[in-house]
């Protein structure tokens, strides 16, 4: 490997960053209003998500996880969700020490209200972009998107391609 490698890394991994975190910063206003009004916490909504993303019913302790908080905090947070009528819990028939989250239909109406206020703003981005670069852009996304490696599975790298945070800290002292 190159000494030049590095640089590309940080060079990428800075223009990365710097558009995922404009893109996310585009309609956050309006994201964080919808969301308000909806009168569910962050945590809520993301547990919602998480609900959402999967066909099947889904364990409290996996929402827990792919959230990030206990499994008490995370039943507390689905308690509410049922409450709102947002999910529905059951018990696993399998094993009823085990509780399964569902959508409600009124869960996937919120979750689909959140999604249409994303397309319509990476819409709005999308066309204001010159056609060199949306070509370019959608070639580079398409090429990943399709890989047969999965580049989205970061547990399969055995070193991170990210500067380190000892990287980062340097650069921000300089």
């Amino acid at each position: 490997m190159s000494a030049v490698a590095p640089v590309q890394n940080e060079v990428a991994y800075d223009a990365l960053s710097s558009f995922l975190e404009r893109l996310s910063c585009i309609g956050t206003a309006e994201a964080m209003d919808t969301l308000a009004a909806s009168e569910l916490t962050f945590t809520q909504f993301r547990a919602l998500f998480v609900v959402a993303m999967h066909d099947a019913p889904i364990p409290v302790h996996e929402i827990a996880h792919r959230v990030d908080l206990s499994i008490a905090t995370a039943g507390r947070t689905v308690d509410r969700l049922v409450q709102a009528g947002l999910v529905d819990r059951r018990e696993d028939p399998g094993d009823r020490r085990v509780k399964l989250v569902t959508m409600t239909d009124a869960g996937r109406v919120a979750v689909e209200k959140q999604l249409d206020i994303k397309r319509e703003l990476v819409g709005r981005f999308i066309d204001g972009l010159p056609d060199e670069f949306r070509a370019a852009l959608t070639s580079a996304l398409r090429d990943i998107v399709d890989a047969d490696v999965d580049y989205f599975d970061l547990g399969r790298r055995t070193t991170s391609a990210a500067p380190s945070t000892t990287d980062l800290k340097a650069k921000a002292s300089s």
